[in-house]
């Protein structure tokens, strides 16, 4: 019985230990675990294939990411090296032609900026993992000046400004976001350069952006930039960066001279630019002429002040011929792009490009070339450019600032004189004589210009090739330097505006001596006894010293009673080699005119004249174009010619430009520069300023009204610029003739065809004059007609005394 039920009892436990265990706690619910050790070996084995499929695909996704991230940097690595090769590639770009010849290199370059901008504003934190490509912020920075510097050529291309308001947006957020902050940490000189580059272009664009408070700023910073870099670096290239400080100090300084402070001693405030929405009070019934092409020459008078190739007289025209930009830009900076004021740097970036708008059809500036000092023959491609881009319903403008010169013998017609030319092979067969005028442009008396290069001045480029048509880039002819910096990689685009540069960082800038020589030339020469060509303008010309003495026994002084060449036989006959080569020897006491062959001559511009044409000279010798080029083609041409002679109480400086082009410019600034107005109280500049527009709409109105006004003049007034030009030219006319000082015919203006000479004595312009002169409190300095009504005094209030009046 005992083993029977102990074998039951053994059974019951081996049952109990097979059968499955029943778990009861979620209320009643009866969930069986099976304990077997199949299954439990089965669950370790899923765990474990688990575990290594999880890790599989971790280790897959760490693949994969890495191989992304890779990837990135490739793509980024390729369109940083497109973008510079692109970028690089547009100095290859002819600086003249029809904007068909570089439109589209300029649109595939900025496609590639844009995607490289967005794609790295995208992936900036994994670009700046240095376990993948490391990017530094001064490389950030880089790319945003590459951008800056594509608006600002784009500029130079199309003048229009909302493309300089774009390269100003990124400059500005470059300074603002420090990009280039830690570079001096580095110890790298090349980065210093690169940050001293960056800076010399953002003062260029404040600078024709007229901001006065960011370039004082500016201006300080680079002192401080290039005193760091000579004293760490020991650079030899430190003294030509001193003097690109230099230049630009002295550009600020020569430019604040001219214009009045008020009682705050803040410069008083002007417009330098045309209204954006100001058009040509004449209406016609057919399509408007049209400015299209403008040439702007200067550079060549001593003394003239400029900065990165850009003189203030050729800073002044290029503004005048420019529209105030549009209150809508291109792109409109969103809040994250307006600077920060944090003490720690923004990390917000510029905004996001565009491609840049149709330079054809959005354009409402004249297409611009400015020839820093040119040769002829670089003169004479730009002008066959212009000629050939300019439309049939359009005018080409030439502005010529250079010195003059008379060729002796008369060689015919329209050669007899005209202005120099840059000459890199002087020939000691021209004859010429100097400039018969006493002009103060030269500041020596009846002067003329033998300019040649000086490797003291030589200026660092900024990195754009130059303009040259030979392979020598010293004193070449360019389009304005806009980055005044060594070469960087920076493309040679402009044949307007603003501004290419010389790509060596040594760039010799010419200089200039003169020789006084006693002449006499007529204020207005008579076409039919003086050819057209009695005169003629000096661009640039490189004789040297020892072509003087050469040149100077066939210099015939004209009106002079005797001559220096040899009267009798034996004296006339050639100098033996020993003389020649004493005269070479001699040493100069005076300068050489240039060349007849450096020269421009009226009959040089009669080819041009087949399409409307408008010169404005200003000149020693501009009255060498009066009435000097035979309308051959009947197309309308006008010449606009600058005194010859100013007073010695009123002596124009040409270190703070021409009196003629500051007319043109800014009439106001004249007419306090002739009534030595310095100091203006704000209310009264402001009713100045009102006064002169008003004078401005008179003359305008009674030209158009004056039934004795060539057509050639009313043709060209259709349009708003050259309407402005001719209108300031009569108003120029009209202070000078009624300043006490101003007494001889020379210096007036003049120009072909003549203005209606009762246009100076007209009783509503006289009326407003005097209202100005009273205003101003200068009525000393001027003699009015005694037609002319005569203005009340002024008051206390300025508004009640224009009432008065």
């Amino acid at each position: 019985m005992e083993s029977s039920s102990t074998k039951e009892a053994q059974i019951t436990a081996q049952s109990d230990a097979a059968a499955p265990v029943v778990n009861t706690s979620h209320q009643g619910t009866a969930t069986t675990t099976s304990q077997s050790p199949a299954a439990t070996i089965d669950t370790n084995t899923d765990d474990l294939n688990l575990a290594s499929q999880t890790q599989s695909i971790a280790e897959k996704s760490a693949d994969d990411a890495i191989i992304r991230s890779q990837r990135h940097v490739e793509e980024f690595q390729y369109l940083l090296e497109k973008s510079q090769s692109l970028f690089s590639g547009l100095r290859d770009l002819p600086p003249t032609g029809n904007y068909r010849q570089w439109r589209h290199y300029f649109e595939k370059t900025f496609e590639v900026y844009t995607n490289l901008w967005k794609f790295q504003q995208t992936h900036r934190a994994l670009l700046e993992d240095k376990s993948n490509y490391g990017l530094k912020r001064w490389e950030v920075g880089e790319i945003a000046s590459k951008i800056g510097q594509l608006y600002y050529h784009y500029y130079l291309r199309t003048s229009e400004t909302n493309y300089l308001h774009e390269a100003y947006v990124f400059y500005e957020a470059i300074h603002d976001r420090q990009y280039f902050k830690n570079i001096l940490e580095v110890k790298n000189p090349a980065l210093m350069i690169k940050k001293m580059r960056y800076y010399a272009r953002f003062i260029v664009v404040c600078l024709l952006l007229n901001k006065e408070d960011n370039l004082k700023l500016l201006v300080s910073d680079l002192e401080i930039l290039i005193d760091e870099y000579s004293r760490i670096f020991k650079a030899t290239d430190g003294k030509e960066w001193q003097l690109v400080l230099h230049e630009i100090t002295s550009f600020m300084d020569a430019e604040r001279k001219l214009i009045p402070i008020n009682a705050e001693r803040h410069q008083v405030p002007f417009e330098r630019r045309l209204g954006a929405s100001f058009t040509s009070p004449l209406t016609v019934p057919h399509p408007p002429l049209q400015l299209q092409e403008v040439i702007l020459v200067g550079g060549n008078f001593p003394q003239e002040i400029k900065f990165s190739e850009l003189t203030l007289d050729m800073y002044r025209m290029l503004q005048s011929l420019e529209r105030e930009p549009s209150t809508v830009l291109i792109n409109d900076p969103p809040a994250s792009a307006q600077p920060s004021h944090d003490s720690e740097p923004s990390q917000q970036d510029p905004p996001e490009k565009t491609a840049p708008l149709d330079p054809k059809k959005d354009m409402h500036n004249p297409h611009k070339c400015l020839l820093y000092r040119p040769t002829l023959s670089q003169l004479m491609v730009y002008l066959s450019t212009a000629f050939k881009d300019t439309d049939a319903n359009a005018a080409m403008l030439v502005y010529l600032s250079s010195p003059g010169c008379t060729n002796v013998p008369s060689r015919g017609f329209g050669v007899t004189g005209g202005v120099a030319m840059y000459q890199k092979k002087p020939t000691l067969s021209s004859v010429v004589v100097p400039p018969a005028a006493n002009h103060p442009n030269t500041n020596v008396s009846a002067t003329a210009m033998v300019i040649t290069p000086s490797s003291a001045s030589a200026t660092p480029a900024a990195g754009t090739a130059s303009v040259s048509t030979t392979a020598s880039v010293t004193t070449t002819a360019t389009t304005t330097n806009a980055n005044p910096a060594p070469a960087d990689n920076n493309p040679s685009t402009s044949n307007t505006p603003s501004a290419t540069v010389n790509a060596n960082p040594g760039t010799a800038t010419p200089s200039s001596s003169s020789a006084p020589v006693s002449s006499q030339d007529p204020s207005h020469p008579n076409p039919q006894t003086q050819p057209a060509q009695a005169g003629a303008l000096a661009t640039t010309s490189a004789l040297p010293p020892s072509t003087t003495s050469a040149l100077h026994a066939k210099i015939v002084t004209p009106g002079s009673s005797s001559s220096p060449l040899p009267t009798n036989t034996a004296s006339s006959s050639p100098p033996s080699v020993s003389q020649h080569q004493q005269q070479r020897l001699a040493p100069a006491t005076s300068a050489a005119p240039p060349a007849a062959q450096a020269c421009l001559y009226p009959a040089d511009l009669i080819p041009w004249t087949r399409k409307p044409l408008c010169l404005i000279i200003d000149s020693d010798n501009s009255t060498a174009f009066y009435q000097a080029i035979p309308n051959l083609f009947d197309q309308p041409v006008l010449t606009l010619l600058s005194p010859t002679q100013y007073p010695s109480t009123i002596q124009e400086k040409r270190e703070i430009g021409s009196l003629f082009t500051l007319f043109l410019h800014t009439p106001l600034l004249g007419f306090c520069s002739v009534s030595d107005i310095g100091n203006l109280d704000h209310e009264k500049w402001d009713l100045c300023v009102q006064k002169v527009a008003q004078l401005e709409q008179t003359i305008g109105q009674r030209l158009l009204d004056h039934p004795d006004l060539h057509p050639y003049i009313k043709c060209f007034m259709e349009d708003a610029f050259l309407w402005t030009f001719i209108v300031r030219f009569v108003m120029c006319g009209v202070i000078l003739r009624c300043h006490s000082s101003f007494k001889h015919e020379k210096s007036y203006p003049c120009s072909t065809p003549d203005m209606p000479e009762s246009i100076y004595l007209d009783t509503s312009v006289m009326a407003l004059f005097n209202e100005l002169i009273v205003l101003a409190g200068v009525s000393t300095y001027f003699s009015l007609p005694s037609t002319t009504p005569t203005a009340a005094p002024m008051t206390s209030n300025p508004s009640n005394a224009l009432e008065t009046i």
